[in-house]
């Protein structure tokens, strides 16, 4: 899914795909589209790319592709949805499927996810809540209670293990890619 992304995202990213197994397509939908933007590198390889020039939004973008896909192809075993300023280690993504298809009692999973330094990201959600959002949106840390800031942390699950499954219930914000399994790169 892609929303106007930097040059630099979109070569990492086509970086990872050439990389993966030849067996592992994708698909491509750019979102509120502008001739000539860097996304477009990706659609030659895109076994199904969809352009518009509205932004139905990251939900409603994944429905109609799905629809759109299972009309013309097989459904697919696996589906990961990703946003393009992602990028991984060669394998990982071998690797992550492997594990999906040895687990089929999981119904999804995210690899261990890193910000550009090495720093680990917290995108898994246990237990939503309108209080984590009011908390973790437009509360200031520097005011907040440590009880809130230790609830913030228990939301986010930075305590949790990434070898261990978990059975969060998931938000609509986090949905997609996050949920019953942390593996490790």
């Amino acid at each position: 899914m892609a929303h106007h992304p930097p040059a630099d995202h979109i070569r990492r990213l086509k970086g990872c795909l050439q990389e993966l197994d030849s067996s592992i397509r994708y698909a491509l939908v750019i979102n509120d589209h502008i001739s000539g933007e860097p996304a477009e590198t990706l659609l030659p390889d895109a076994a199904m790319p969809i352009v518009q020039s509205s932004n139905p939004g990251y939900g409603r973008v994944f429905n109609q592709l799905w629809r759109r896909w299972c009309n013309n192809h097989d459904i697919p075993a696996l589906v990961a949805v990703l946003n393009t300023d992602l990028s991984w280690h060669p394998g990982c993504f071998e690797t992550l499927m492997a594990w999906l298809q040895q687990h089929p009692a999981v119904t999804a999973a995210t690899p261990l996810l890193e910000f550009t330094n090495g720093e680990r990201q917290f995108l898994c959600k246990g237990n939503p809540a309108l209080l984590a959002l009011l908390s973790r949106r437009f509360i200031p840390i520097w005011i907040k209670p440590k009880r809130l800031l230790s609830y913030d942390r228990w939301y986010t699950m930075r305590d949790s293990s990434t070898t261990n499954s978990f059975l969060p219930a998931i938000s609509a914000a986090a949905a997609y890619g996050c949920g019953v399994g942390l593996l490790n790169r």
